[in-house]
């Protein structure tokens, strides 16, 4: 399960980069967005991890997907350690801040729907 956070956390962050990437700001405006995602996904990997140690005798092995919805959670909750809020509370602001912050939560939303689509085909495949 652990190689299932690290591949959302890294899914994350990759997702990140595009949506950044495909914007029409400069290198100056975005600079130091992706060491916030950064450090948000580091958060997220940890904290994931401790979670599902803590609780995985309480979740059936064929309900593990919680755990992802759980680490999207955990992501957008994490800016509310460094940063002045939470992303998803502000994604209709207008402007750089607003964009950013779509940017943050969509790519949380597009990491954690991807990892629990491939999670549950798997877990079909293996009957």
């Amino acid at each position: 399960m652990v190689i299932w956070f690290l591949l959302q956390s890294f899914l994350t962050f990759i997702s990140f980069i595009i949506l950044i990437a495909s914007s029409g700001y400069s290198g100056g405006d975005v600079g130091m967005t992706p060491l916030a995602v950064l450090l948000a996904v580091s958060i997220q990997f940890i904290s994931s991890i401790a979670l599902y140690f803590a609780t995985k005798n309480l979740v059936k092995a064929g309900q593990n997907y919680i755990f992802f919805i759980i680490g999207m959670i955990l992501y957008e909750l994490s800016f509310a350690i460094f940063s002045q809020g939470i992303p998803i509370l502000n994604i209709f602001t207008f402007g750089f801040e607003g964009f950013i912050d779509r940017c943050y939560t969509f790519s949380s939303i597009i990491s954690g729907v991807c990892i629990t689509i491939v999670f549950l085909l798997l877990r079909l495949k293996r009957g």
